[in-house]
């Protein structure tokens, strides 16, 4: 079944979901505009479907560009057509959900424990890469000072649980994520949602500079 939520039923939808959620324990999967670009992988597939998931009962959100939510409706139906999902409308090129339907705050007091997420594209970037994205307003400034402020706290996070730890090797493991999957995963771990990011079933580039020349 799949529900898509827009600002005419989103009390009724919004409560399926809730209780959904809490019949898995307050596990949620995220999909960030997963059919963006490039044809999903059967790893994200199979993602999607639940098959390669810890919680497969857990319902699945999928966050779609709004002028693309009855392609993905379609695609979903034929493809995984026995999961529960909700498609939630986002802005164009960007994981914010309209703000008809409450924007981030859309997920809030619905019980989430933890958040599985997945989708396109996820890219690294490193600082200077940053101050690019923003000039070219591929990402705004209160975005990359989001990003920034979230690699200073995976690392402060990644040095209390591995003390002995090089500072490489810490740097390595948390670098700037960026892209429709970045930015959400910024976004979820600023409104201190605990978030499993899951990039083998996300399409990931090296850089995000080939994501911005296609």
């Amino acid at each position: 079944m799949i529900e898509v939520i827009r600002e005419q039923n989103l009390k009724q939808t919004l409560e399926k979901l809730k209780a959904e959620i809490a019949k898995s324990n307050g596990t949620m999967h995220l999909a960030v505009h997963p059919f963006y670009k490039q044809k999903p992988s059967k790893e994200m597939l199979d993602c999607l479907a639940g098959e390669k998931t810890s919680n497969r009962k857990a319902p699945l959100v999928v966050f779609e560009q709004n002028w693309h939510v009855n392609t993905t409706v379609n695609k979903l139906n034929s493809l995984i057509p026995k999961r529960e999902i909700y498609v939630v409308p986002t802005n164009t090129a960007n994981p914010l959900p309209l703000k008809q339907v409450g924007g981030w705050e859309i997920l809030n007091n619905l019980g989430i424990k933890k958040i599985f997420l997945a989708g396109q594209i996820l890219a690294y970037a490193t600082d200077r890469e940053l101050e690019e994205l923003t000039k070219w307003g591929n990402i705004t400034a209160q975005q990359k000072q989001g990003i920034l402020d979230l690699h200073q706290k995976e690392i402060a996070e990644l040095k209390k649980k591995h003390p002995n730890f090089k500072k490489g090797h810490i740097e390595s493991l948390a670098q700037n994520k960026v892209g429709c999957v970045g930015i959400a995963y910024m976004q979820l771990r600023k409104a201190n949602f605990e978030v499993v990011l899951m990039p083998s079933f996300c399409h990931s580039i090296i850089g995000p500079f080939k994501r911005l020349k296609e």
